[in-house]
């Protein structure tokens, strides 16, 4: 089935801007501003090539702030990570642009995959296309279309000599296969199918040897928590090994940037857990939020990191594009479903991150946490958090932990006993105030540990 329709609304002229350094405060050390994209755009297809001694980052197409089937568009531009400016290229070919398409670079070209158009009438196309950009000549020729349609897809580069398409939604419905494009033979072959459902609207990507999928939209546009690792046979890659590492914590998240710059992890950031159509009005017709939270996943063991949230809060992403140790979002949407220009860059640091309480507590061997069983309100919080359990029973050995794995406020059994819920009035163990971020209950309900993710705000 199609997804829901817009209605139209008039279109506003963009102008282009220069081409300045963000001046964004308070950045910290892992978090960087850059010059802000030419004009701003959400749902554009991003990522990071080397050409020569340099690395750009590249857009392409999107929506512009209209939010309409007239505001998708064809353009194509590239920041110059050493001078920090961004350059127009040619526009991406076709009669029309795209949004939900997925950019890869692999050996000395950039590839730009499917896609989906939108009509004056609201109705949406999945393509086929596959649009080639030579960095060389700056010029753009076709490759061989893709055999089944697809856009909202996962997809990256593997060991510089074939890209995978994961799954996504295929004109009227999410599909379950993994395309498999070789640059150097314009070819097309099909690998081991996705082992559940398909979801549109997930991230992940390659990562070493391994394929990582993590949540996206289910039928009924109902949002999946769940991390899916295939390990690619380097003998036969068209063969990958699927395996389910069940939900990650905190609730599934929908266009999440994803990316990498090893071949040990994926890294996330943004995204929103109310899923939406182009324009950031959700499926159930709520205005979606976008969140900060960032996180890696490591395949080969299934755990999770927790690192320092992104400063502004965005969703609405299609690559997490690497240029040398970092990471770049440009674009996307940011708080009130607002189209932004806001090109940041993350250097993923192990080293202030946590383990995720659900899927290594204090340690890769340590207790996995069921993040289903307890409930916190409001969330942000401001002045006190509620928490509570859907079951009346006894919460045990219950603390609030903040993202660098510190305990900042324990609570003895005795004040827990007979209760089925509780306050904590932001105060640490000493009293004082905890600083605003994120924060995690993490306590017992009989054998099961559960844990919760609290945001305090000022």
């Amino acid at each position: 089935m199609n997804r829901p329709n817009l209605a139209l609304r008039t279109r506003f002229a963009l102008s282009l801007v220069t081409a300045l350094l963000l001046t964004t405060p308070a950045y910290s050390a892992n978090w960087q501003g850059h010059a802000p994209l030419p004009e701003p755009l959400g749902n554009n297809a991003v990522t990071g090539h080397t050409f020569g001694d340099t690395c750009y980052i590249y857009s392409f197409m999107g929506i512009d702030t209209t939010k309409i089937w007239s505001g998708v568009s064809q353009s194509a531009y590239r920041l110059n990570t050493v001078t920090n400016q961004w350059q127009t290229l040619p526009d991406v070919p076709g009669p029309l642009g795209r949004i939900a398409a997925l950019a890869v670079g692999c050996g000395d070209k950039v590839y730009l995959f499917g896609g989906y158009t939108v009509a004056m009438s609201g109705t949406e196309i999945s393509l086929d296309a596959v649009d080639i950009f030579d960095p060389a000549t700056l010029t753009w020729s076709a490759g061989a279309p893709i055999p089944v349609p697809v856009d909202d897809m996962v997809g990256g580069a593997w060991r510089d000599t074939l890209v995978y398409l994961v799954s996504g939604w295929s004109q009227t419905g999410n599909i379950t296969n993994t395309q498999v494009y070789s640059p150097s033979n314009d070819s097309w072959d099909q690998a081991t199918p996705f082992p559940t459902e398909g979801t549109f609207g997930g991230a992940g990507g390659v990562v070493g040897d391994f394929l990582v999928y993590a949540d996206g939209v289910k039928g009924n546009f109902l949002m999946r928590n769940r991390v899916h690792r295939g390990a690619i046979d380097p003998g036969n890659p068209l063969v990958v090994t699927w395996n389910g590492s069940g939900k990650h914590a905190g609730p599934a998240l929908y266009r999440m940037a994803s990316g990498t710059t090893d071949s040990l992890r994926m890294i996330f950031s943004g995204g929103t857990d109310n899923p939406y159509n182009f324009d950031g009005i959700g499926y159930n017709s709520v205005p979606s939020e976008p969140v900060g939270t960032t996180w890696s996943y490591f395949p080969s063991t299934e755990v999770e990191i927790f690192h320092e949230d992104k400063l502004t809060s965005t969703m609405d992403h299609r690559g997490f594009a690497r240029c040398g140790n970092r990471l770049y979002i440009a674009g996307g949407m940011e708080t009130g479903q607002a189209v932004t220009d806001l090109v940041e860059s993350y250097l993923p640091d192990i080293a202030t991150g946590v383990a995720s309480p659900e899927a290594a507590g204090e340690g890769a061997s340590g207790p996995r946490y069921d993040v289903s069983e307890i409930a916190s309100f409001p969330n942000p919080a401001s002045r006190v958090a509620h928490f509570s359990s859907p079951e009346r029973v006894v919460l045990r050995d219950a603390a609030v932990y903040d993202l660098r794995g510190r305990r900042v406020r324990s609570f003895s059994n005795e004040t827990l006993a007979a209760q089925s819920g509780f306050e904590w009035d932001l105060r640490d163990d000493a009293g004082r105030r905890v600083p605003a971020g994120a924060y995690f209950l993490r306590g017992r309900v009989f054998e099961r540990n559960v844990q919760r993710k609290i945001t305090v705000v000022d």
